[in-house]
Protein backbone atom coordinates (compact mmCIF):
# COMPACT_ATOMS: atom_id res chain seq x y z
CA UNK A 1 0.00 0.00 0.00
CA UNK A 2 1.26 3.48 -0.88
CA UNK A 3 -0.15 6.78 0.38
CA UNK A 4 -0.58 9.47 -2.27
CA UNK A 5 -1.55 13.12 -1.97
CA UNK A 6 -3.52 15.28 -4.36
CA UNK A 7 -0.42 16.75 -5.96
CA UNK A 8 0.34 17.55 -9.61
CA UNK A 9 1.82 14.80 -11.81
CA UNK A 10 3.88 15.04 -14.94
CA UNK A 11 3.64 12.64 -17.87
CA UNK A 12 6.08 13.03 -20.76
CA UNK A 13 3.50 11.93 -23.34
CA UNK A 14 0.87 14.55 -22.57
CA UNK A 15 2.92 17.15 -20.73
CA UNK A 16 1.15 16.80 -17.40
CA UNK A 17 3.00 17.19 -14.12
CA UNK A 18 3.92 14.18 -11.96
CA UNK A 19 4.59 13.75 -8.23
CA UNK A 20 8.15 13.11 -7.07
CA UNK A 21 9.09 11.65 -3.68
CA UNK A 22 12.24 12.24 -1.67
CA UNK A 23 13.14 9.19 0.46
CA UNK A 24 15.30 10.40 3.32
CA UNK A 25 17.01 8.23 5.92
CA UNK A 26 19.41 9.94 8.24
CA UNK A 27 22.51 7.79 8.78
CA UNK A 28 21.44 5.35 6.06
CA UNK A 29 24.82 3.60 5.92
CA UNK A 30 24.61 2.87 9.63
CA UNK A 31 21.25 1.12 9.18
CA UNK A 32 21.89 -0.56 5.82
CA UNK A 33 22.34 -3.99 7.45
CA UNK A 34 19.32 -3.71 9.74
CA UNK A 35 15.58 -4.19 9.31
CA UNK A 36 15.29 -0.46 8.63
CA UNK A 37 17.71 -0.83 5.73
CA UNK A 38 15.50 -3.55 4.26
CA UNK A 39 12.41 -1.38 4.70
CA UNK A 40 13.98 1.48 2.76
CA UNK A 41 14.89 -0.82 -0.14
CA UNK A 42 11.31 -2.07 -0.17
CA UNK A 43 10.02 1.53 -0.32
CA UNK A 44 12.16 2.15 -3.39
CA UNK A 45 10.86 -1.00 -5.08
CA UNK A 46 7.26 -0.09 -4.20
CA UNK A 47 7.58 3.34 -5.81
CA UNK A 48 9.25 1.84 -8.87
CA UNK A 49 6.51 -0.76 -9.21
CA UNK A 50 3.80 1.92 -9.60
CA UNK A 51 5.88 4.29 -11.69
CA UNK A 52 6.35 7.03 -9.10
CA UNK A 53 9.68 8.82 -9.44
CA UNK A 54 11.80 9.32 -6.34
CA UNK A 55 15.14 10.66 -5.22
CA UNK A 56 17.36 10.09 -2.19
CA UNK A 57 19.11 13.44 -2.68
CA UNK A 58 17.55 16.10 -0.47
CA UNK A 59 18.93 18.81 -2.77
CA UNK A 60 16.74 17.62 -5.65
CA UNK A 61 13.33 19.07 -6.27
CA UNK A 62 10.46 16.95 -4.92
CA UNK A 63 6.82 17.18 -3.86
CA UNK A 64 6.68 14.70 -0.96
CA UNK A 65 9.29 14.11 1.72
CA UNK A 66 9.26 10.56 3.15
CA UNK A 67 11.26 10.54 6.42
CA UNK A 68 12.46 7.21 7.85
CA UNK A 69 14.30 8.25 11.02
CA UNK A 70 13.90 10.42 14.07
CA UNK A 71 17.37 12.05 14.26
CA UNK A 72 17.94 15.81 14.55
CA UNK A 73 18.75 16.14 10.84
CA UNK A 74 15.48 14.39 9.98
CA UNK A 75 13.57 16.75 12.24
CA UNK A 76 15.28 19.82 10.76
CA UNK A 77 14.69 18.67 7.18
CA UNK A 78 11.00 17.97 7.87
CA UNK A 79 10.58 21.44 9.43
CA UNK A 80 12.22 23.04 6.41
CA UNK A 81 10.16 21.01 3.92
CA UNK A 82 6.97 21.94 5.75
CA UNK A 83 7.95 25.61 5.62
CA UNK A 84 8.30 25.31 1.82
CA UNK A 85 4.90 23.69 1.43
CA UNK A 86 6.06 20.13 0.88
CA UNK A 87 3.86 17.25 2.00
CA UNK A 88 5.48 14.97 4.60
CA UNK A 89 5.14 11.25 5.19
CA UNK A 90 6.78 10.33 8.48
CA UNK A 91 7.57 6.63 8.79
CA UNK A 92 7.31 5.58 12.44
CA UNK A 93 9.62 2.58 12.60
CA UNK A 94 10.33 3.11 16.30
CA UNK A 95 8.39 3.47 19.53
CA UNK A 96 9.43 4.05 23.12
CA UNK A 97 8.48 0.45 23.82
CA UNK A 98 11.02 -1.05 21.40
CA UNK A 99 13.67 1.54 22.28
CA UNK A 100 13.90 1.23 26.04
CA UNK A 101 15.37 -2.29 26.19
CA UNK A 102 17.86 -1.76 23.41
CA UNK A 103 21.38 -0.44 23.91
CA UNK A 104 23.04 0.75 27.09
CA UNK A 105 21.26 3.69 28.84
CA UNK A 106 18.19 3.39 26.57
CA UNK A 107 15.98 2.48 29.51
CA UNK A 108 17.00 5.61 31.41
CA UNK A 109 16.35 8.03 28.56
CA UNK A 110 13.24 6.37 27.10
CA UNK A 111 10.71 8.89 28.59
CA UNK A 112 12.58 11.76 26.92
CA UNK A 113 12.89 9.67 23.74
CA UNK A 114 9.10 9.25 23.64
CA UNK A 115 8.58 13.02 23.80
CA UNK A 116 11.07 13.47 20.96
CA UNK A 117 9.31 10.86 18.83
CA UNK A 118 5.98 12.64 19.30
CA UNK A 119 7.61 15.91 18.23
CA UNK A 120 9.13 14.31 15.12
CA UNK A 121 6.16 12.22 14.03
CA UNK A 122 3.77 15.14 14.50
CA UNK A 123 5.51 16.91 11.62
CA UNK A 124 4.04 14.36 9.21
CA UNK A 125 0.91 15.13 7.25
CA UNK A 126 0.40 11.40 7.59
CA UNK A 127 2.30 8.75 9.55
CA UNK A 128 3.08 5.23 8.37
CA UNK A 129 3.89 2.51 10.90
CA UNK A 130 4.37 -1.22 10.25
CA UNK A 131 1.49 -2.82 12.17
CA UNK A 132 -1.88 -2.19 13.80
CA UNK A 133 -0.11 -2.83 17.11
CA UNK A 134 2.42 -0.02 16.60
CA UNK A 135 -0.41 2.18 15.32
CA UNK A 136 -2.27 1.67 18.62
CA UNK A 137 0.87 2.61 20.55
CA UNK A 138 1.30 5.84 18.59
CA UNK A 139 -2.36 6.74 18.98
CA UNK A 140 -1.86 6.18 22.70
CA UNK A 141 0.86 8.85 22.62
CA UNK A 142 -1.83 11.38 21.75
CA UNK A 143 -0.60 11.98 18.18
CA UNK A 144 -3.51 13.44 16.23
CA UNK A 145 -2.27 12.93 12.67
CA UNK A 146 -3.68 10.22 10.39
CA UNK A 147 -1.77 6.95 10.95
CA UNK A 148 -1.63 4.11 8.42
CA UNK A 149 -0.51 0.61 9.36
CA UNK A 150 1.51 -0.75 6.40
CA UNK A 151 3.88 -3.69 6.66
CA UNK A 152 7.51 -3.18 5.72
CA UNK A 153 7.09 -6.36 3.69
CA UNK A 154 9.43 -9.13 2.60
CA UNK A 155 10.62 -10.40 -0.78
CA UNK A 156 8.55 -13.53 -1.36
CA UNK A 157 10.51 -14.43 -4.47
CA UNK A 158 13.54 -14.91 -2.20
CA UNK A 159 12.10 -16.07 1.11
CA UNK A 160 10.52 -19.41 0.25
CA UNK A 161 10.80 -23.04 1.23
CA UNK A 162 13.84 -24.72 -0.33
CA UNK A 163 14.99 -27.71 1.71
CA UNK A 164 17.82 -28.35 -0.76
CA UNK A 165 19.66 -25.61 1.15
CA UNK A 166 19.75 -27.73 4.31
CA UNK A 167 22.92 -29.55 3.26
CA UNK A 168 24.69 -26.32 2.23
CA UNK A 169 23.85 -24.61 5.51
CA UNK A 170 25.06 -27.52 7.61
CA UNK A 171 28.28 -27.86 5.66
CA UNK A 172 28.98 -24.13 5.98
CA UNK A 173 28.76 -24.21 9.78
CA UNK A 174 30.03 -27.77 10.36
CA UNK A 175 26.73 -29.22 11.56
CA UNK A 176 25.98 -32.89 11.03
CA UNK A 177 22.85 -34.00 9.18
CA UNK A 178 21.32 -35.36 12.39
CA UNK A 179 22.23 -32.34 14.56
CA UNK A 180 19.22 -30.48 15.89
CA UNK A 181 20.00 -26.88 14.93
CA UNK A 182 18.25 -23.83 16.39
CA UNK A 183 18.84 -20.35 14.95
CA UNK A 184 18.25 -16.84 16.24
CA UNK A 185 18.50 -13.50 14.42
CA UNK A 186 19.01 -9.96 15.68
CA UNK A 187 21.32 -7.23 16.89
CA UNK A 188 23.24 -7.65 20.13
CA UNK A 189 20.58 -5.91 22.19
CA UNK A 190 18.63 -7.00 25.24
CA UNK A 191 15.26 -6.51 23.57
CA UNK A 192 15.98 -9.22 21.00
CA UNK A 193 16.11 -11.86 23.73
CA UNK A 194 19.70 -12.86 23.08
CA UNK A 195 20.32 -13.45 26.80
CA UNK A 196 17.53 -16.04 26.89
CA UNK A 197 18.86 -17.59 23.67
CA UNK A 198 22.23 -18.20 25.33
CA UNK A 199 20.56 -19.51 28.48
CA UNK A 200 18.67 -22.04 26.35
CA UNK A 201 21.96 -23.17 24.84
CA UNK A 202 23.26 -23.76 28.36
CA UNK A 203 20.19 -25.79 29.32
CA UNK A 204 19.84 -27.79 26.10
CA UNK A 205 23.32 -29.11 25.48
CA UNK A 206 22.15 -31.73 22.97
CA UNK A 207 21.03 -28.97 20.56
CA UNK A 208 23.16 -26.69 18.40
CA UNK A 209 22.47 -22.95 18.66
CA UNK A 210 23.61 -20.31 16.19
CA UNK A 211 22.84 -16.56 16.32
CA UNK A 212 22.99 -14.35 13.23
CA UNK A 213 23.41 -10.59 13.54
CA UNK A 214 25.82 -8.08 14.97
CA UNK A 215 26.10 -4.69 16.63
CA UNK A 216 28.99 -3.20 18.64
CA UNK A 217 29.25 -4.77 22.09
CA UNK A 218 30.49 -1.44 23.43
CA UNK A 219 26.90 -0.19 23.07
CA UNK A 220 25.33 -3.30 24.64
CA UNK A 221 24.22 -3.81 28.22
CA UNK A 222 26.35 -5.83 30.64
CA UNK A 223 23.99 -8.82 30.40
CA UNK A 224 24.23 -8.88 26.61
CA UNK A 225 28.03 -8.56 26.63
CA UNK A 226 28.28 -11.49 29.03
CA UNK A 227 25.89 -13.56 26.90
CA UNK A 228 27.78 -12.93 23.64
CA UNK A 229 31.11 -13.72 25.32
CA UNK A 230 29.79 -17.07 26.57
CA UNK A 231 31.84 -20.02 25.31
CA UNK A 232 29.83 -23.20 24.75
CA UNK A 233 30.50 -26.14 22.45
CA UNK A 234 26.91 -25.95 21.15
CA UNK A 235 26.74 -22.16 20.66
CA UNK A 236 27.93 -20.14 17.65
CA UNK A 237 27.75 -16.41 16.95
CA UNK A 238 27.88 -16.10 13.17
CA UNK A 239 27.85 -12.28 13.10
CA UNK A 240 26.33 -10.32 10.24
CA UNK A 241 25.73 -12.35 7.08
CA UNK A 242 24.11 -11.48 3.76
CA UNK A 243 20.42 -12.15 3.20
CA UNK A 244 21.12 -15.23 1.08
CA UNK A 245 22.79 -16.94 4.05
CA UNK A 246 19.81 -16.11 6.30
CA UNK A 247 17.49 -17.76 3.77
CA UNK A 248 19.84 -20.74 3.69
CA UNK A 249 19.81 -20.95 7.50
CA UNK A 250 16.02 -20.78 7.69
CA UNK A 251 15.76 -23.66 5.24
CA UNK A 252 18.57 -25.63 6.88
CA UNK A 253 17.73 -25.36 10.57
CA UNK A 254 15.30 -27.42 12.63
CA UNK A 255 13.84 -24.46 14.53
CA UNK A 256 13.91 -20.66 14.44
CA UNK A 257 13.57 -19.05 17.87
CA UNK A 258 12.47 -15.42 18.12
CA UNK A 259 12.73 -14.58 21.86
CA UNK A 260 12.23 -10.84 21.32
CA UNK A 261 10.54 -8.83 24.06
CA UNK A 262 9.17 -6.06 21.80
CA UNK A 263 8.81 -5.29 18.09
CA UNK A 264 6.97 -2.85 15.88
CA UNK A 265 6.66 -5.69 13.35
CA UNK A 266 9.30 -8.42 13.59
CA UNK A 267 10.23 -9.05 9.96
CA UNK A 268 12.35 -12.19 10.66
CA UNK A 269 9.33 -14.19 11.80
CA UNK A 270 7.48 -13.28 8.59
CA UNK A 271 10.51 -14.43 6.61
CA UNK A 272 10.64 -17.67 8.62
CA UNK A 273 6.95 -18.36 7.95
CA UNK A 274 7.51 -17.70 4.24
CA UNK A 275 10.28 -20.33 4.30
CA UNK A 276 7.95 -22.68 6.19
CA UNK A 277 10.50 -22.86 8.99
CA UNK A 278 9.28 -24.21 12.31
CA UNK A 279 9.27 -21.21 14.63
CA UNK A 280 9.02 -20.63 18.36
CA UNK A 281 8.36 -17.01 19.37
CA UNK A 282 7.78 -15.09 22.56
CA UNK A 283 4.11 -14.61 23.33
CA UNK A 284 3.91 -10.80 23.29
CA UNK A 285 1.19 -8.34 22.17
CA UNK A 286 2.68 -7.53 18.73
CA UNK A 287 2.05 -11.13 17.62
CA UNK A 288 -1.46 -11.55 19.05
CA UNK A 289 -3.48 -10.50 16.01
CA UNK A 290 -1.79 -12.48 13.26
CA UNK A 291 0.37 -15.35 14.59
CA UNK A 292 -1.56 -18.22 16.17
CA UNK A 293 0.03 -20.66 18.60
CA UNK A 294 0.11 -24.15 17.12
CA UNK A 295 -0.96 -22.96 13.66
CA UNK A 296 1.79 -20.91 11.99
CA UNK A 297 4.12 -20.67 15.03
CA UNK A 298 4.57 -21.92 18.57
CA UNK A 299 4.58 -19.45 21.45
CA UNK A 300 6.29 -19.30 24.83
CA UNK A 301 5.96 -16.72 27.58
CA UNK A 302 9.32 -17.14 29.33
CA UNK A 303 12.60 -19.04 29.34
CA UNK A 304 11.05 -22.09 31.00
CA UNK A 305 8.36 -22.34 28.33
CA UNK A 306 10.98 -21.90 25.62
CA UNK A 307 12.82 -24.85 27.12
CA UNK A 308 9.52 -26.74 27.16
CA UNK A 309 7.52 -28.78 29.64
CA UNK A 310 6.22 -31.52 27.36
CA UNK A 311 7.32 -33.68 24.48
CA UNK A 312 6.47 -36.94 22.72
CA UNK A 313 8.32 -39.16 20.29
CA UNK A 314 8.40 -42.62 18.82
CA UNK A 315 10.72 -44.86 16.81
CA UNK A 316 8.65 -45.84 13.79
CA UNK A 317 9.89 -48.10 10.99
CA UNK A 318 6.90 -47.62 8.72
CA UNK A 319 5.45 -44.10 8.83
CA UNK A 320 6.33 -40.53 9.71
CA UNK A 321 5.39 -39.52 13.25
CA UNK A 322 4.76 -37.72 15.53
CA UNK A 323 2.32 -35.73 13.39
CA UNK A 324 1.22 -32.15 14.00
CA UNK A 325 -2.53 -31.64 13.67
CA UNK A 326 -4.81 -28.61 13.74
CA UNK A 327 -8.51 -29.29 14.32
CA UNK A 328 -11.59 -28.06 16.17
CA UNK A 329 -9.97 -29.55 19.29
CA UNK A 330 -7.00 -27.22 18.86
CA UNK A 331 -3.41 -27.87 17.85
CA UNK A 332 -1.89 -31.17 18.95
CA UNK A 333 0.83 -33.68 18.17
CA UNK A 334 0.19 -37.41 18.06
CA UNK A 335 2.19 -40.63 17.96
CA UNK A 336 0.95 -44.21 18.01
CA UNK A 337 2.11 -47.80 18.38
CA UNK A 338 -0.05 -50.65 17.11
CA UNK A 339 -1.72 -52.22 14.13
CA UNK A 340 -5.07 -51.44 12.49
CA UNK A 341 -6.54 -54.49 10.78
CA UNK A 342 -9.61 -52.62 9.52
CA UNK A 343 -7.68 -49.67 8.03
CA UNK A 344 -9.72 -49.59 4.79
CA UNK A 345 -13.03 -49.70 6.64
CA UNK A 346 -12.05 -46.82 8.96
CA UNK A 347 -10.69 -44.81 6.03
CA UNK A 348 -14.06 -45.10 4.29
CA UNK A 349 -15.78 -44.08 7.53
CA UNK A 350 -13.67 -40.91 7.65
CA UNK A 351 -14.43 -40.10 4.02
CA UNK A 352 -18.15 -40.60 4.71
CA UNK A 353 -17.89 -38.12 7.59
CA UNK A 354 -16.36 -35.42 5.40
CA UNK A 355 -12.61 -36.02 5.50
CA UNK A 356 -11.43 -35.08 2.00
CA UNK A 357 -8.03 -36.75 1.86
CA UNK A 358 -5.18 -38.51 3.65
CA UNK A 359 -1.48 -38.26 2.86
CA UNK A 360 0.03 -41.48 1.55
CA UNK A 361 3.24 -43.05 2.85
CA UNK A 362 6.06 -43.96 0.47
CA UNK A 363 4.56 -47.44 0.14
CA UNK A 364 1.24 -46.00 -1.04
CA UNK A 365 -0.62 -46.75 2.18
CA UNK A 366 -2.40 -44.34 4.50
CA UNK A 367 -0.45 -43.32 7.59
CA UNK A 368 -2.26 -45.12 10.48
CA UNK A 369 -1.33 -42.30 12.88
CA UNK A 370 -3.06 -39.76 10.63
CA UNK A 371 -6.12 -42.01 10.53
CA UNK A 372 -6.17 -42.19 14.35
CA UNK A 373 -5.94 -38.38 14.53
CA UNK A 374 -8.92 -38.14 12.17
CA UNK A 375 -10.96 -40.53 14.35
CA UNK A 376 -10.14 -38.49 17.46
CA UNK A 377 -11.38 -35.37 15.67
CA UNK A 378 -14.80 -36.98 15.15
CA UNK A 379 -15.52 -36.27 18.82
CA UNK A 380 -15.81 -33.12 20.91
CA UNK A 381 -13.02 -33.85 23.41
CA UNK A 382 -9.71 -35.69 23.35
CA UNK A 383 -11.00 -38.10 25.99
CA UNK A 384 -14.05 -39.00 23.90
CA UNK A 385 -11.91 -39.21 20.77
CA UNK A 386 -9.39 -41.61 22.31
CA UNK A 387 -12.16 -43.82 23.66
CA UNK A 388 -13.73 -43.79 20.19
CA UNK A 389 -10.43 -44.95 18.67
CA UNK A 390 -10.28 -47.91 21.06
CA UNK A 391 -13.86 -48.87 20.19
CA UNK A 392 -13.36 -48.60 16.42
CA UNK A 393 -9.91 -50.12 15.85
CA UNK A 394 -9.74 -53.83 15.13
CA UNK A 395 -6.24 -54.68 16.30
CA UNK A 396 -4.12 -52.73 18.75
CA UNK A 397 -3.54 -49.01 19.19
CA UNK A 398 -1.77 -47.18 22.01
CA UNK A 399 -1.71 -43.40 21.63
CA UNK A 400 0.04 -40.32 23.00
CA UNK A 401 -1.49 -36.90 22.26
CA UNK A 402 0.51 -33.78 23.09
CA UNK A 403 -1.37 -30.50 23.69
CA UNK A 404 -0.22 -27.17 25.07
CA UNK A 405 -1.64 -28.15 28.45
CA UNK A 406 -0.26 -31.67 28.81
CA UNK A 407 -0.24 -35.18 27.36
CA UNK A 408 -3.09 -37.64 26.91
CA UNK A 409 -2.04 -41.30 27.07
CA UNK A 410 -4.27 -44.17 25.99
CA UNK A 411 -3.30 -47.85 26.22
CA UNK A 412 -4.87 -50.14 23.66
CA UNK A 413 -8.21 -51.73 24.50
CA UNK A 414 -6.84 -55.13 25.49
CA UNK A 415 -3.47 -53.99 26.82
CA UNK A 416 -1.52 -55.79 24.09
CA UNK A 417 1.22 -53.15 24.18
CA UNK A 418 2.52 -51.81 27.51
CA UNK A 419 2.35 -48.17 28.57
CA UNK A 420 4.21 -47.34 31.79
CA UNK A 421 4.33 -44.04 33.71
CA UNK A 422 7.39 -42.90 35.66
CA UNK A 423 7.66 -40.07 38.17
CA UNK A 424 10.23 -37.77 39.72
CA UNK A 425 10.05 -34.43 41.54
CA UNK A 426 9.95 -32.36 38.34
CA UNK A 427 7.23 -34.33 36.54
CA UNK A 428 6.18 -37.54 34.77
CA UNK A 429 7.18 -39.58 31.75
CA UNK A 430 5.52 -42.35 29.71
CA UNK A 431 7.20 -45.19 27.86
CA UNK A 432 6.94 -48.74 26.53
CA UNK A 433 9.98 -49.82 28.55
CA UNK A 434 10.36 -48.97 32.22
CA UNK A 435 14.12 -49.56 31.88
CA UNK A 436 14.22 -46.18 30.14
CA UNK A 437 13.43 -44.53 33.49
CA UNK A 438 16.74 -45.44 35.11
CA UNK A 439 19.01 -43.08 33.16
CA UNK A 440 16.57 -40.20 33.58
CA UNK A 441 16.06 -40.38 37.33
CA UNK A 442 12.44 -41.55 37.25
CA UNK A 443 10.86 -44.24 39.41
CA UNK A 444 7.92 -46.45 38.52
CA UNK A 445 4.57 -44.75 39.11
CA UNK A 446 1.99 -47.00 37.45
CA UNK A 447 1.22 -49.26 34.50
CA UNK A 448 -1.82 -48.22 32.48
CA UNK A 449 -4.41 -50.98 32.28
CA UNK A 450 -6.18 -52.13 29.11
CA UNK A 451 -8.10 -49.24 27.53
CA UNK A 452 -7.12 -46.84 30.32
CA UNK A 453 -6.84 -43.15 29.44
CA UNK A 454 -4.92 -40.61 31.54
CA UNK A 455 -3.99 -36.95 31.26
CA UNK A 456 -0.53 -35.94 32.50
CA UNK A 457 1.01 -32.54 33.10
CA UNK A 458 4.03 -31.51 35.15
CA UNK A 459 2.00 -31.62 38.37
CA UNK A 460 -0.23 -34.69 38.25
CA UNK A 461 -1.46 -37.78 36.43
CA UNK A 462 -5.26 -37.85 36.19
CA UNK A 463 -7.24 -40.94 35.16
CA UNK A 464 -9.95 -40.05 32.65
CA UNK A 465 -11.12 -43.58 31.85
CA UNK A 466 -10.60 -46.52 34.17
CA UNK A 467 -8.87 -49.65 32.90
CA UNK A 468 -10.94 -52.50 31.50
CA UNK A 469 -10.87 -55.99 32.99
CA UNK A 470 -9.88 -58.00 29.91
CA UNK A 471 -6.12 -58.19 29.26
CA UNK A 472 -4.56 -59.81 26.16
CA UNK A 473 -0.92 -58.75 26.41
CA UNK A 474 1.34 -59.57 23.47
CA UNK A 475 3.41 -62.64 24.41
CA UNK A 476 6.33 -61.54 22.24
CA UNK A 477 6.57 -58.19 24.02
CA UNK A 478 6.31 -59.93 27.39
CA UNK A 479 9.47 -61.87 26.60
CA UNK A 480 11.19 -59.06 24.67
CA UNK A 481 10.87 -56.44 27.42
CA UNK A 482 11.52 -58.95 30.16
CA UNK A 483 14.95 -59.87 28.79
CA UNK A 484 17.71 -58.59 31.16
CA UNK A 485 19.48 -56.51 28.47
Amino acid sequence: MLVFFSLPRYNEEDGDEEMKVCLYTEGEKLFSKSGLGKAIRHQEKALESVGVSYTTNIKDDYDVLHVNFYGPNSFALAKMAKKHGKKIVYHAHSTEEDFKNGFIFCKQISPAFKKWLIKCYSLGDVIITPTPYSKRLLEGYGIKKKIYAISNGIELDKFKCDKSQRKTFRKRYNFKEDDKVIIGIGLYIERKGIVDFVELAKRLKDYKFIWFGYSPLSAATKEVREAVNTKLDNLTFAGYVEQEKIIEAMNGCDLYIFPTFEETEGIPIIEACACKTKALIRDIPIFEDWLEDGVNVYKAKDIDEFEGYYGIGVISDNEAQPLMVKSHLGAFAICTVGRINNLDELTKLCFDKGVTHFLETSSGDINPTELVASLINHKETFEEGLEYVQDMVDGSMSVLVLTNKGIYASRDKYGRTPLVIGKKDSGYCMTFESSAFLNLGYTHYKDLGPGEIVFVDENQCTTLKEAGEEMKICSFLWVYYGYPS
